[in-house]
């Protein structure tokens, strides 16, 4: 008379939809090789199948707290803005260093640093004397 207990269907997560930053994207890949294009279309994928988190690595923006910076190879960096549960942009493509809101700064002087590192500060000075 009764049915045996089953457990819910697990549903796979719908899939991001990318709504915005067409233009950025495409600005960006009028000047990229194809490996780099290559590259950024694996990260928007993994965006889109939500494993990004998972697949990249993954640097929130301190500044905004929807947009997150994903750091791929060849010194690529893509910005996503997530607009809400299943809608996200593309803020930014390109090198890196260039990455808006990304702190690229370094250590402050009196920050301690790592073992060995003075040494070859004190070689790489000695080599530009030279």
């Amino acid at each position: 008379m009764t049915e045996p207990v089953r457990p819910a269907r697990h549903r796979p997560p719908t899939p991001l939809r990318v709504i915005s930053g067409f233009d950025v994207l495409e600005q960006w890949s009028e000047r990229a090789t194809q490996v780099e294009k290559n590259i950024v279309q694996r990260v928007l994928f993994a965006v889109v199948e939500r494993s990004v988190f998972t697949s990249f690595d993954v640097i929130d923006d301190v500044t905004k707290t929807m947009e997150f910076f994903v750091l791929s190879r060849c010194d690529l960096t893509v910005k996503i803005r997530i607009h809400n549960f299943d809608c996200c942009g593309i803020v930014y493509v390109g090198p890196t260093c260039d990455a808006p809101g990304l702190d690229q700064a370094e250590p402050a002087a009196g920050a301690a640093e790592p073992e060995g590192s003075s040494v070859r500060r004190d070689r790489q000075d000695a080599s530009h004397q030279a």
